[in-house]
């Protein structure tokens, strides 16, 4: 197990380790090693934070959403996930066999590869997804990309086709 947990000590923990001390530097544009030294701060980069209204009213906003999506990607691959598995289960469902194959198929496409496909199917001129809500359901273009809502649904979306299979 030593090599292992070697590996996920160097990769893993101390990022994170060090991520989290440099929040209590002033290392910034004007203090960077090893030009120049950078200096144990504390916590008045967190006070800044709160006591800055424009800096303020971002850092909520940025970790609430943090908080929505942990909670919203988790939950919904985790329950389509077992929802499926319990109809795939089931002896009476005919092609459970070709549904299984199928549903592997996000599993098994890079997720680099996955991304670029649904990028351009959800682009609001010339995306497949539009084109099906236009020409089908009579609906407007969405602008999937470019508005935040519907950028933060379709990455909750794109994250639950590509996290199901797991």
């Amino acid at each position: 197990l030593s090599p292992g947990l070697i590996v996920m000590l160097c990769i893993t923990i101390l990022p994170l380790i060090y991520s989290i001390l440099i929040g209590f530097t002033n290392y910034d544009l004007y203090h960077l090693p090893p030009g120049n030294l950078i200096d144990w701060v504390g916590f008045e980069n967190f006070r800044e934070i709160f006591s800055i209204k424009s800096w303020r009213s971002t850092f909520l906003r940025v970790s609430s959403w943090t908080v929505i999506w942990a909670v919203l990607s988790t939950l919904s691959t985790y329950v389509l996930g077992c929802l499926l598995a319990i109809i795939l289960n089931n002896p009476l469902l005919k092609f459970r066999k070709l549904f299984r194959t199928l549903l592997i198929l996000p599993w098994a496409i890079p997720a680099f590869v996955s991304i670029l496909i649904w990028s351009g199917a959800l682009n609001t001129n010339f995306g497949i997804v539009n084109e099906i809500l236009t020409g089908l359901l009579g609906i407007e273009a969405v602008p999937w990309l470019t508005n935040t809502f519907f950028t933060r649904v379709a990455i909750l979306l794109v994250n639950l086709w590509a996290g199901f299979p797991h």
